[in-house]
């Protein structure tokens, strides 16, 4: 039975791996892989007699074949997906794509490599695609009148969330591609990854041979870290709001979680306990709220229930 029991996890294993090949991270079904190769239980099986024995064998041999095919797959997807990548960037690059969506295909070609794992690529045509589509949204406004408050589109909302991934926040855009791209958007590429988001800590050899950490980069909004008053938390919010829409062209952000995991605000900015933000001054529960930033007659943080403080943030950032 113990036997039957872990071929079946093998079996969940190998469909996970499945999964996450077709949600385009190879890293994660490799890993999916290595799990289910090892709770294979081939010794044991292997010396197993009895009546069962014949059956939990093939299905052991049929296990090990399932797993190497899986492999063998992937490395073929990963071979394709980089040629399919390295064929839109020459296409790119030498301006052969004709009438086609150049934004497109910029985006194409960074989703190709970053599935391939050339992260340092993929980031680098995540940039030129992040321009491409924010000069065609520029353009697409002026014509019709709009305003800078329209949506992201699909595509930059993709590029927004593959650039926030840990493997292209590691990445780094190689001089001589970036330059290629460059010339495709007509100008330099900036980092499309938020200036905010804390990087990873960074490691360089030390003396002796050993490794030393280097810090990682504070986020760029300056806090009062903890807030001294109700007054300063909501500062902390309302700065956090604003250096969010800077890099995210006019976006406001769903809710607190998204700040926090982002980098934006940390647990003791926003005096963060049991999960829920309090007053510095009256401990009660303070809540944010998508409101209209800039509008002195929205709101964007408010006290939950009657407080002895009850100090709202509006979205122009007065406190009152």
């Amino acid at each position: 039975r113990r036997q039957r029991q872990m071929c079946i996890r093998d079996s969940l294993y190998v469909h996970l791996a499945a999964c996450a090949d077709r949600l385009g991270d190879i890293a994660e079904a490799r890993e999916w892989l290595s799990k289910a190769v090892a709770h294979i239980p081939a010794a044991r099986v292997k010396e197993l007699q009895g009546p069962n024995a014949g059956y939990l064998k093939d299905q052991v041999g049929r296990m090990e074949k399932e797993i190497e095919k899986r492999r063998a797959m992937l490395d073929r997807e990963q071979n394709y997906l980089r040629r399919a990548a390295s064929h839109l960037r020459t296409a790119l690059v030498g301006s052969r794509l004709g009438g086609a969506d150049v934004a497109t295909a910029a985006y194409l070609t960074g989703e190709f490599f970053r599935r391939a794992g050339e992260f340092d690529l993929s980031l680098t045509w995540f940039a030129a695609a992040r321009q491409l589509l924010a000069r065609n949204r520029r353009g697409g406004r002026e014509a019709a009148g709009g305003t800078d408050s329209e949506p992201d589109s699909i595509l930059e909302q993709w590029i927004r969330e593959a650039v926030e991934r840990p493997d292209l926040l590691k990445a780094n855009m190689p001089a001589d591609e970036a330059a290629a791209a460059a010339r495709v958007v007509g100008e330099p590429l900036a980092d499309p990854r938020p200036s905010f988001i804390q990087r990873p800590l960074d490691k360089k050899p030390a003396a002796g041979g050993e490794t030393e950490k280097v810090p990682a980069a504070r986020p760029a909004v300056a806090l009062a870290d903890p807030p001294a008053s109700c007054a300063d938390l909501m500062s902390n919010l309302y700065k956090a709001v604003a250096a969010w829409r800077r890099n995210r062209d006019g976006h406001i952000p769903d809710s607190l979680k998204e700040m926090l995991d982002a980098g934006y605000l940390t647990d003791s900015s926003i005096n963060l306990k049991d999960g829920k933000c309090r007053c510095p001054e009256c401990a009660a529960e303070i809540r944010y709220r998508k409101g209209r930033f800039g509008d002195a007659n929205d709101f964007l943080m408010f006290h939950v229930g009657r407080t002895s403080c009850g100090k709202t943030l509006f979205g122009d950032g007065t406190v009152r």
